[in-house]
């Protein structure tokens, strides 16, 4: 009545063997899964930042990826969902407090990040008096997901040397600005992994690394690159070998495209807004290199 020893390793062979065909599948399924949902995450973003500006005199929000006050600020990391400071009475510290009744607040989480950030509700809801509880900081910053690049000015670092990058201030804007409004977060060094400080990070899965966090940024993947060192010029060395990745972005008319490491440029954050000089990647305080589509650039 029983199984014989033959039967019960015969059958023990077959679930190995549909175990090794159906993990990967499975596997191939999620992360399509993943993809799609990000896409659209992107796109419903690009579409309702549009609405935004269709109500507001044809201009998109001001960027909150700043650092300082009136004056005295800089750009910095473009995840930032909350900035450090309210820089006048009229620009906010937070993104919510333009597109809280805009933007429906999960869409602002990439579902291949290795979780949900879990104050990501109540951040989005305390606008500008946002304050994670777990520090002693009054009113934290707070960098999520994506990158947002709309009113963001960077240096982009390209094989045939720097160039101004100038995010899109009004959906018509010309050749002037990028058309670029958001991409998945991927970068290189930098305030986001102190340590050790010569680390990829991305919202998306990559071939190498470990997952993040931290109390002020959500949860990220990251991984040290033993390659070497390739120098774009002498203040900007760059790794010559990108982990293998995945990414997407939206563009100011709506479209959303995916893209590989093979077609990125790297930022460099602006640490002087009046003469655009530059972090680097060897500051303290850098942000480190923002890798972003090629086809932003066009």
């Amino acid at each position: 009545m029983g199984f014989t020893l033959v039967e019960l390793l015969v059958s023990i062979s077959i679930m190995a063997l549909l175990s090794g065909i159906l993990v990967p599948v499975l596997s191939h399924v999620r992360s399509k899964a993943f993809e799609v949902k990000s896409m659209s995450n992107l796109r419903g973003f690009g579409s309702q930042l549009t609405v935004f500006a269709n109500d507001s005199q044809g201009y998109y929000p001001p960027s909150v990826a700043t650092v300082g006050d009136r004056d005295n600020w800089t750009w910095y990391d473009p995840r930032r969902l909350v900035g450090s400071k309210q820089r006048t009475p009229r620009i906010h510290r937070s993104m919510s407090a333009y597109l809280h009744d805009y933007i429906n607040v999960e869409s602002l989480h990439c579902p291949d990040s290795p979780d949900q950030y879990k104050y990501l509700e109540d951040m989005w809801d305390s606008g500008d008096e946002w304050d994670n509880p777990e520090t002693p900081q009054e009113k934290d910053p707070m960098s999520g997901s994506y990158c947002y690049f709309w009113g963001y000015d960077s240096v982009v670092i390209t094989e045939q040397g720097k160039r101004l990058f100038r995010g899109p201030r009004r959906p018509g804007d010309g050749r002037k600005y990028s058309k670029l409004l958001a991409c998945d977060f991927f970068g290189y060094s930098g305030g986001y992994d102190p340590s050790p400080p010569r680390t990829y990070a991305s919202c998306e899965r990559m071939a190498l690394g470990a997952s993040r966090s931290t109390q002020l940024l959500a949860p990220y993947w990251s991984g040290v690159s033993e390659m070497p060192q390739k120098p774009v010029d002498d203040d900007h060395p760059r790794p010559e070998h990108l982990p293998k990745i995945r990414l997407k972005a939206v563009y100011a008319d709506g479209h959303v495209e995916s893209y590989t490491e093979q077609d990125v440029v790297a930022l460099d954050v602006i640490s002087n807004p009046k003469t655009f000089e530059t972090f680097g990647i060897d500051d303290d305080n850098t942000p480190g290199l923002f890798y972003i589509p090629k086809k932003a650039l066009e």
